[in-house]
Protein backbone atom coordinates (compact mmCIF):
# COMPACT_ATOMS: atom_id res chain seq x y z
CA UNK A 1 0.00 0.00 0.00
CA UNK A 2 1.28 3.45 -0.87
CA UNK A 3 0.42 6.27 1.61
CA UNK A 4 -2.41 8.73 -0.31
CA UNK A 5 -0.15 10.92 -2.52
CA UNK A 6 2.50 9.50 -4.32
CA UNK A 7 4.50 9.77 -7.73
CA UNK A 8 7.44 8.93 -9.55
CA UNK A 9 10.18 11.37 -9.12
CA UNK A 10 13.36 9.66 -10.17
CA UNK A 11 15.17 6.78 -12.27
CA UNK A 12 18.76 6.77 -11.71
CA UNK A 13 21.57 4.33 -13.00
CA UNK A 14 25.22 3.97 -11.67
CA UNK A 15 27.73 5.19 -14.71
CA UNK A 16 29.12 2.51 -16.01
CA UNK A 17 32.75 3.18 -14.65
CA UNK A 18 31.35 3.63 -11.26
CA UNK A 19 31.19 -0.13 -11.45
CA UNK A 20 34.61 -0.83 -11.35
CA UNK A 21 36.24 -2.81 -8.82
CA UNK A 22 38.23 -0.07 -7.21
CA UNK A 23 35.27 1.22 -5.95
CA UNK A 24 34.21 -1.47 -4.19
CA UNK A 25 34.19 -1.64 -0.38
CA UNK A 26 37.28 -3.93 1.00
CA UNK A 27 36.47 -6.14 4.10
CA UNK A 28 36.40 -3.29 7.38
CA UNK A 29 36.28 -0.56 5.54
CA UNK A 30 33.64 2.08 6.06
CA UNK A 31 32.48 4.94 3.43
CA UNK A 32 31.06 7.71 4.57
CA UNK A 33 28.32 9.57 3.37
CA UNK A 34 27.17 13.50 3.84
CA UNK A 35 23.91 14.59 4.52
CA UNK A 36 21.72 15.61 1.43
CA UNK A 37 19.30 17.94 1.14
CA UNK A 38 17.39 16.78 -2.46
CA UNK A 39 16.13 13.86 -4.57
CA UNK A 40 18.74 14.89 -6.96
CA UNK A 41 21.62 13.61 -4.90
CA UNK A 42 20.45 10.44 -4.39
CA UNK A 43 22.27 8.73 -6.95
CA UNK A 44 23.56 5.20 -6.82
CA UNK A 45 26.98 6.45 -5.65
CA UNK A 46 25.76 8.17 -2.58
CA UNK A 47 23.71 5.12 -1.56
CA UNK A 48 26.16 2.48 -1.91
CA UNK A 49 27.77 4.75 0.14
CA UNK A 50 25.47 5.67 2.92
CA UNK A 51 24.22 1.84 3.15
CA UNK A 52 27.78 0.99 3.82
CA UNK A 53 26.83 -0.91 7.29
CA UNK A 54 23.63 -2.82 5.27
CA UNK A 55 24.56 -3.84 2.31
CA UNK A 56 26.86 -6.90 1.87
CA UNK A 57 30.77 -6.42 1.22
CA UNK A 58 31.66 -5.34 -2.60
CA UNK A 59 27.75 -5.08 -3.26
CA UNK A 60 26.96 -2.24 -4.57
CA UNK A 61 23.19 -0.18 -5.44
CA UNK A 62 23.07 0.13 -9.73
CA UNK A 63 20.05 1.62 -10.36
CA UNK A 64 17.30 3.41 -7.94
CA UNK A 65 13.51 3.95 -8.81
CA UNK A 66 11.88 7.20 -6.12
CA UNK A 67 8.43 8.21 -5.75
CA UNK A 68 7.32 11.09 -3.63
CA UNK A 69 4.77 9.25 -1.06
CA UNK A 70 2.72 11.09 2.36
CA UNK A 71 2.70 14.91 0.66
CA UNK A 72 -0.21 15.64 1.49
CA UNK A 73 0.30 14.51 5.44
CA UNK A 74 3.96 15.52 6.14
CA UNK A 75 4.80 19.93 6.56
CA UNK A 76 8.43 19.44 8.05
CA UNK A 77 10.08 16.95 5.82
CA UNK A 78 9.78 15.06 2.07
CA UNK A 79 9.62 11.19 2.05
CA UNK A 80 10.73 8.93 -0.77
CA UNK A 81 10.33 5.31 -1.56
CA UNK A 82 13.73 3.99 -3.20
CA UNK A 83 13.17 0.89 -5.14
CA UNK A 84 16.62 -0.26 -5.08
CA UNK A 85 18.46 -2.97 -7.87
CA UNK A 86 21.88 -3.92 -6.77
CA UNK A 87 24.68 -5.47 -8.29
CA UNK A 88 24.40 -8.75 -6.72
CA UNK A 89 20.66 -9.83 -7.42
CA UNK A 90 19.69 -11.57 -3.62
CA UNK A 91 20.41 -8.48 -1.91
CA UNK A 92 17.66 -6.88 0.52
CA UNK A 93 15.87 -4.48 1.19
CA UNK A 94 14.91 -3.84 -1.82
CA UNK A 95 12.88 -0.99 -0.51
CA UNK A 96 13.92 1.91 1.49
CA UNK A 97 12.19 5.07 2.73
CA UNK A 98 14.76 8.81 2.11
CA UNK A 99 13.52 11.18 4.35
CA UNK A 100 14.88 15.23 4.00
CA UNK A 101 14.17 17.85 5.83
CA UNK A 102 12.64 20.46 3.66
CA UNK A 103 14.69 23.85 3.12
CA UNK A 104 11.82 26.53 2.95
CA UNK A 105 8.60 27.90 4.09
CA UNK A 106 7.37 28.79 7.57
CA UNK A 107 7.65 25.54 9.43
CA UNK A 108 11.30 25.10 8.30
CA UNK A 109 11.75 28.35 9.98
CA UNK A 110 9.97 27.23 13.27
CA UNK A 111 11.64 23.73 13.54
CA UNK A 112 15.20 25.28 12.28
CA UNK A 113 14.59 28.58 15.52
CA UNK A 114 14.50 25.85 17.97
CA UNK A 115 17.32 23.67 16.57
CA UNK A 116 15.17 20.51 15.94
CA UNK A 117 15.97 19.92 12.15
CA UNK A 118 18.25 17.23 13.58
CA UNK A 119 16.67 16.04 16.52
CA UNK A 120 15.36 13.03 14.54
CA UNK A 121 18.89 11.80 13.64
CA UNK A 122 19.93 12.51 17.45
CA UNK A 123 17.10 10.11 18.43
CA UNK A 124 18.26 7.22 16.64
CA UNK A 125 21.83 7.63 17.19
CA UNK A 126 21.07 8.07 21.51
CA UNK A 127 18.24 6.32 21.91
CA UNK A 128 17.02 3.92 19.01
CA UNK A 129 18.77 0.65 20.60
CA UNK A 130 16.90 1.48 23.41
CA UNK A 131 13.23 1.97 22.47
CA UNK A 132 10.99 -1.23 23.61
CA UNK A 133 8.58 -0.63 20.75
CA UNK A 134 8.83 -1.32 16.98
CA UNK A 135 10.03 1.69 14.93
CA UNK A 136 11.37 2.21 11.78
CA UNK A 137 14.42 0.87 11.89
CA UNK A 138 17.62 3.10 10.42
CA UNK A 139 19.93 2.45 8.06
CA UNK A 140 21.39 5.92 7.74
CA UNK A 141 21.00 8.73 9.68
CA UNK A 142 23.05 11.79 8.68
CA UNK A 143 23.08 15.48 10.07
CA UNK A 144 24.79 18.61 10.28
CA UNK A 145 23.95 20.85 13.28
CA UNK A 146 25.50 24.23 11.70
CA UNK A 147 22.83 23.80 8.45
CA UNK A 148 20.10 22.08 10.15
CA UNK A 149 20.47 19.27 7.65
CA UNK A 150 19.25 15.75 8.29
CA UNK A 151 19.12 12.79 6.04
CA UNK A 152 17.58 9.42 6.91
CA UNK A 153 17.14 5.86 5.21
CA UNK A 154 14.61 3.97 6.82
CA UNK A 155 12.75 0.99 6.93
CA UNK A 156 9.81 0.87 4.51
CA UNK A 157 6.85 -0.56 6.82
CA UNK A 158 5.22 -1.94 3.31
CA UNK A 159 2.95 -4.23 3.81
CA UNK A 160 1.32 -1.94 6.41
CA UNK A 161 -2.13 -0.31 6.79
CA UNK A 162 -1.73 3.50 7.25
CA UNK A 163 -4.72 5.73 7.70
CA UNK A 164 -3.63 8.72 5.09
CA UNK A 165 -6.33 10.97 5.30
CA UNK A 166 -9.33 9.21 6.68
CA UNK A 167 -9.73 11.28 9.91
CA UNK A 168 -10.42 8.84 12.74
CA UNK A 169 -9.14 5.67 13.65
CA UNK A 170 -11.39 2.88 15.29
CA UNK A 171 -12.05 1.95 18.65
CA UNK A 172 -9.45 -0.89 18.35
CA UNK A 173 -6.85 0.53 16.76
CA UNK A 174 -7.06 3.55 19.10
CA UNK A 175 -6.70 0.66 22.29
CA UNK A 176 -3.40 -0.80 20.46
CA UNK A 177 -2.28 2.71 20.01
CA UNK A 178 -2.86 3.70 23.71
CA UNK A 179 -1.25 0.31 25.10
CA UNK A 180 1.80 0.77 22.82
CA UNK A 181 2.77 4.66 23.77
CA UNK A 182 1.94 3.45 27.17
CA UNK A 183 4.67 0.59 27.08
CA UNK A 184 7.15 3.14 25.17
CA UNK A 185 6.43 5.86 28.51
CA UNK A 186 7.32 3.18 30.77
CA UNK A 187 10.66 2.63 29.20
CA UNK A 188 11.87 6.09 29.13
CA UNK A 189 9.92 7.56 32.44
CA UNK A 190 11.58 9.54 34.56
CA UNK A 191 14.94 8.65 32.78
CA UNK A 192 18.34 10.75 33.21
CA UNK A 193 19.31 9.84 29.82
CA UNK A 194 16.54 11.76 28.19
CA UNK A 195 16.68 14.83 30.31
CA UNK A 196 19.14 16.50 27.77
CA UNK A 197 19.27 19.92 25.52
CA UNK A 198 18.86 16.98 22.65
CA UNK A 199 15.73 15.88 23.85
CA UNK A 200 14.86 19.49 25.69
CA UNK A 201 10.85 20.85 25.45
CA UNK A 202 10.04 22.36 21.80
CA UNK A 203 7.74 24.78 23.94
CA UNK A 204 11.53 26.22 25.02
CA UNK A 205 11.68 29.78 23.21
CA UNK A 206 14.03 32.86 23.06
CA UNK A 207 11.66 34.90 22.51
CA UNK A 208 8.32 34.34 24.38
CA UNK A 209 6.95 38.43 23.00
CA UNK A 210 7.15 36.52 19.20
CA UNK A 211 5.56 33.47 20.46
CA UNK A 212 2.74 35.79 21.54
CA UNK A 213 2.41 37.53 18.57
CA UNK A 214 2.45 34.67 16.75
CA UNK A 215 -0.15 32.74 19.00
CA UNK A 216 -2.25 36.32 18.22
CA UNK A 217 -2.24 35.80 14.27
CA UNK A 218 -3.37 32.25 15.64
CA UNK A 219 -6.60 33.25 16.89
CA UNK A 220 -7.20 35.78 14.25
CA UNK A 221 -6.96 32.93 11.37
CA UNK A 222 -8.89 30.61 13.51
CA UNK A 223 -11.80 33.51 14.06
CA UNK A 224 -11.63 33.82 10.29
CA UNK A 225 -12.14 30.25 9.70
CA UNK A 226 -13.88 28.94 12.22
CA UNK A 227 -15.81 31.64 13.76
CA UNK A 228 -18.42 29.01 15.98
CA UNK A 229 -15.29 27.62 17.99
CA UNK A 230 -15.57 30.55 20.53
CA UNK A 231 -14.73 27.90 23.51
CA UNK A 232 -11.49 27.64 21.84
CA UNK A 233 -10.73 30.99 20.55
CA UNK A 234 -11.64 32.05 24.55
CA UNK A 235 -8.85 29.46 25.41
CA UNK A 236 -6.40 30.54 23.16
CA UNK A 237 -7.21 34.20 24.81
CA UNK A 238 -6.63 32.91 27.96
CA UNK A 239 -2.86 31.77 27.13
CA UNK A 240 -2.16 35.21 25.49
CA UNK A 241 -2.63 36.87 28.96
CA UNK A 242 0.38 35.24 29.92
CA UNK A 243 2.10 33.90 27.29
CA UNK A 244 5.24 36.85 27.68
CA UNK A 245 5.66 35.89 31.38
CA UNK A 246 6.93 32.28 30.42
CA UNK A 247 10.43 31.36 31.15
CA UNK A 248 12.22 30.91 27.92
CA UNK A 249 13.38 27.34 29.22
CA UNK A 250 10.49 25.58 30.81
CA UNK A 251 10.90 23.16 33.86
CA UNK A 252 9.82 19.89 33.68
CA UNK A 253 9.03 18.11 36.50
CA UNK A 254 8.39 14.68 37.29
CA UNK A 255 6.99 12.59 36.26
CA UNK A 256 8.64 13.19 32.55
CA UNK A 257 8.81 10.78 29.99
CA UNK A 258 10.44 10.63 25.98
CA UNK A 259 7.18 12.19 24.33
CA UNK A 260 6.93 11.01 20.89
CA UNK A 261 6.24 14.63 19.84
CA UNK A 262 4.22 14.71 17.10
CA UNK A 263 1.79 11.46 17.69
CA UNK A 264 -1.31 11.21 15.31
CA UNK A 265 -2.44 8.64 13.13
CA UNK A 266 -0.36 9.72 10.22
CA UNK A 267 2.47 8.85 12.08
CA UNK A 268 1.58 5.47 13.32
CA UNK A 269 0.95 2.32 10.85
CA UNK A 270 -0.56 -1.34 11.57
CA UNK A 271 0.55 -4.92 11.16
CA UNK A 272 -2.55 -6.85 11.26
CA UNK A 273 -1.17 -10.25 10.42
CA UNK A 274 0.84 -9.72 14.14
CA UNK A 275 -1.01 -7.00 15.49
CA UNK A 276 2.02 -4.53 15.85
CA UNK A 277 1.36 -0.65 16.18
CA UNK A 278 4.85 1.19 14.22
CA UNK A 279 5.81 4.44 15.09
CA UNK A 280 7.66 6.52 13.16
CA UNK A 281 8.50 10.56 12.78
CA UNK A 282 10.55 11.27 15.81
CA UNK A 283 11.51 14.78 14.74
CA UNK A 284 9.95 16.10 17.54
CA UNK A 285 10.64 13.93 20.39
CA UNK A 286 11.05 15.57 23.36
CA UNK A 287 10.71 14.98 27.19
CA UNK A 288 7.92 16.13 28.92
CA UNK A 289 4.19 15.63 30.34
CA UNK A 290 3.38 11.81 29.59
CA UNK A 291 -0.43 12.97 28.57
CA UNK A 292 0.91 15.44 26.23
CA UNK A 293 0.92 12.37 23.86
CA UNK A 294 -2.47 10.76 24.25
CA UNK A 295 -3.75 14.83 23.99
CA UNK A 296 -2.23 14.71 20.20
CA UNK A 297 -3.41 11.39 19.52
CA UNK A 298 -7.28 12.50 20.88
CA UNK A 299 -7.02 16.28 18.67
CA UNK A 300 -6.08 14.47 15.71
CA UNK A 301 -7.12 10.74 15.43
CA UNK A 302 -10.20 10.54 17.61
CA UNK A 303 -13.61 11.19 17.03
CA UNK A 304 -15.38 13.03 19.95
CA UNK A 305 -17.81 10.01 19.78
CA UNK A 306 -15.32 7.61 20.88
CA UNK A 307 -13.56 10.25 23.65
CA UNK A 308 -16.89 10.84 25.22
CA UNK A 309 -17.85 7.16 25.41
CA UNK A 310 -14.39 5.04 25.69
CA UNK A 311 -11.53 7.85 27.10
CA UNK A 312 -12.33 6.82 30.62
CA UNK A 313 -11.80 3.08 29.72
CA UNK A 314 -8.55 4.06 27.19
CA UNK A 315 -6.94 5.88 29.93
CA UNK A 316 -7.49 2.91 32.07
CA UNK A 317 -5.49 0.83 29.85
CA UNK A 318 -3.02 3.36 29.76
CA UNK A 319 -2.76 3.50 33.16
CA UNK A 320 -2.51 -0.38 33.45
CA UNK A 321 0.35 -0.87 30.73
CA UNK A 322 2.15 1.67 32.87
CA UNK A 323 1.64 -0.30 35.86
CA UNK A 324 2.41 -3.87 34.52
CA UNK A 325 5.67 -2.03 33.82
CA UNK A 326 6.30 -1.02 37.01
CA UNK A 327 5.63 2.61 37.15
CA UNK A 328 4.20 4.36 39.66
CA UNK A 329 1.70 6.73 38.82
CA UNK A 330 -2.05 7.67 40.23
CA UNK A 331 -4.86 7.69 37.88
CA UNK A 332 -6.34 10.43 39.13
CA UNK A 333 -3.14 12.56 38.47
CA UNK A 334 -3.22 10.95 34.55
CA UNK A 335 -6.66 12.32 34.81
CA UNK A 336 -5.43 16.08 35.63
CA UNK A 337 -1.96 15.65 33.07
CA UNK A 338 -4.47 15.37 30.79
CA UNK A 339 -6.00 18.13 30.51
CA UNK A 340 -2.15 19.82 31.04
CA UNK A 341 -1.58 18.31 27.87
CA UNK A 342 -4.81 19.20 26.12
CA UNK A 343 -3.98 22.73 27.08
CA UNK A 344 -0.20 22.98 25.91
CA UNK A 345 -1.31 21.46 22.79
CA UNK A 346 -4.27 24.03 22.37
CA UNK A 347 -1.42 26.63 22.37
CA UNK A 348 0.89 24.84 19.90
CA UNK A 349 -1.87 24.40 17.85
CA UNK A 350 -3.01 28.90 17.79
CA UNK A 351 1.11 28.80 17.19
CA UNK A 352 1.02 27.08 14.07
CA UNK A 353 -1.97 28.22 12.69
CA UNK A 354 -0.39 31.89 13.18
CA UNK A 355 3.27 31.23 11.54
CA UNK A 356 2.25 28.35 8.75
CA UNK A 357 -1.47 29.53 7.59
CA UNK A 358 -0.14 29.18 3.94
CA UNK A 359 1.36 25.60 4.58
CA UNK A 360 -0.17 23.77 6.99
CA UNK A 361 -1.99 20.49 5.14
CA UNK A 362 -5.29 19.14 5.33
CA UNK A 363 -4.63 18.23 8.87
CA UNK A 364 -4.44 21.25 10.64
CA UNK A 365 -5.80 23.54 7.81
CA UNK A 366 -10.08 23.06 8.21
CA UNK A 367 -12.63 24.12 9.96
CA UNK A 368 -13.59 20.41 10.95
CA UNK A 369 -10.18 20.02 13.05
CA UNK A 370 -10.73 23.45 14.75
CA UNK A 371 -14.60 22.42 15.44
CA UNK A 372 -13.11 19.01 16.76
CA UNK A 373 -10.53 21.28 19.27
CA UNK A 374 -12.82 23.35 20.39
CA UNK A 375 -14.95 20.39 21.50
CA UNK A 376 -12.18 18.48 22.58
CA UNK A 377 -11.71 21.78 25.20
CA UNK A 378 -14.98 22.17 26.52
CA UNK A 379 -15.44 18.50 27.03
CA UNK A 380 -12.29 18.41 29.40
CA UNK A 381 -13.01 22.22 30.55
CA UNK A 382 -9.73 23.56 29.38
CA UNK A 383 -10.00 27.14 29.86
CA UNK A 384 -10.24 26.22 33.83
CA UNK A 385 -6.85 24.99 33.63
CA UNK A 386 -5.49 27.29 31.54
CA UNK A 387 -6.40 29.89 34.24
CA UNK A 388 -4.21 28.07 36.52
CA UNK A 389 -1.24 27.91 34.82
CA UNK A 390 0.55 30.88 36.10
CA UNK A 391 0.69 29.22 39.57
CA UNK A 392 1.65 25.58 37.71
CA UNK A 393 4.68 27.38 36.25
CA UNK A 394 5.71 28.11 39.52
CA UNK A 395 4.77 25.38 41.40
CA UNK A 396 6.79 23.27 38.82
CA UNK A 397 9.43 25.72 39.44
CA UNK A 398 9.96 24.94 43.05
CA UNK A 399 9.06 21.47 42.09
CA UNK A 400 12.10 20.86 40.52
CA UNK A 401 14.27 22.96 42.58
CA UNK A 402 12.94 20.70 45.56
CA UNK A 403 13.75 17.74 43.36
CA UNK A 404 17.38 18.99 42.75
CA UNK A 405 18.29 20.25 45.77
CA UNK A 406 16.52 16.55 47.58
CA UNK A 407 18.95 14.72 44.53
CA UNK A 408 22.17 16.41 45.70
CA UNK A 409 21.85 16.00 49.65
CA UNK A 410 21.62 12.32 48.64
CA UNK A 411 24.85 12.75 46.87
CA UNK A 412 26.39 14.40 49.42
CA UNK A 413 25.13 11.90 52.44
CA UNK A 414 26.16 8.83 49.66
Amino acid sequence: MLSPASSRILSRSMPPDAASPDRNRSAGTTMSAPPITTLEEATPEWLTDALTDTLPVGTRVTHVDAERIGEKVGIASALYRMKLTYSSEATRPTTLILKLNLQEGAIHDIIANRNLEVREGLFYELLGEHVNVRIAKAHFVAHEASSNRLTLILEDFEPARLYGLDPYVSLTDAEAVIETIAKHHANFWNSPVIRTPAFAPVTDSPNRNEDARKIAEGLAVIKEMAPATLYLQQCIETVLTFVADVPDKVEVPRPYTLLHGDFHRNNIAFKDDDNEVLLFDWQLTEYGVPAQDLANFMFTSMSMETIREHMPLLLDRYWQQLKDQGVRYGRRRLNRDLRLGIALLISKVSVLMGAIRDDVPSMFNNKEFLIHADELAQHYNVRQAMSLFPLVIRLMRLQVWLQRTFRRSEATSD
